[in-house]
């Protein structure tokens, strides 16, 4: 159900640099550093990297 921390870390750095991540409040330029969604599903990227493919833990642009 959910991957390692070292997995969840790669995926989280491949989101910030992507140009679908937004903060909670949907800003380009976050000034929090919690509550990340991604533009494209609209899920918080902290739970979703932490989730494996059976449960829907993947990126909707196939990034990883």
């Amino acid at each position: 159900m959910f991957v390692d921390k070292k997995t969840k870390l790669e995926r989280l750095e491949i989101c910030k640099g992507c140009s679908l991540h937004r903060n909670f409040m949907l800003l380009k330029h976050p000034k929090l550093k919690w509550g990340n969604r991604c533009k494209a599903c609209k899920c918080f990227l902290d739970a979703k990297t932490n989730l494996t493919k059976d449960f829907f833990g993947e990126c909707p642009k196939k990034k990883w």
